[in-house]
């Protein structure tokens, strides 16, 4: 991908929330091991248990919202509110 492309799973995600999508900007996204069954996000990386594209993005978005901190969470909220 290109420099400044946005991949299929970051425009699903924006799609949801943009400010949640714009937390996928340059993490790095990798599948799981094969018996993984959650989303698991940890510092710049997403870790996505094998699972077709159509059913990642509303758990991806789930998992970096559950990731914020309680104080990140608000001003999204915020954002959400003056969109």
């Amino acid at each position: 991908m290109k420099a400044g492309e946005m991949s299929e799973l970051e425009f699903c995600v924006k799609n949801l929330s943009y400010p949640l999508g714009m937390l996928l900007e340059g993490m790095e996204i990798r599948k799981s091991r094969e018996d993984a069954k959650e989303v698991r996000v940890e510092g710049r990386t997403v870790e996505v248990p094998d699972v077709p594209f159509i059913t990642e993005c509303y758990p991806i978005a789930r998992a970096l919202f559950e990731s914020l901190t309680e104080g990140d969470r608000e001003k999204l909220k915020e954002d959400a509110v003056r969109a």
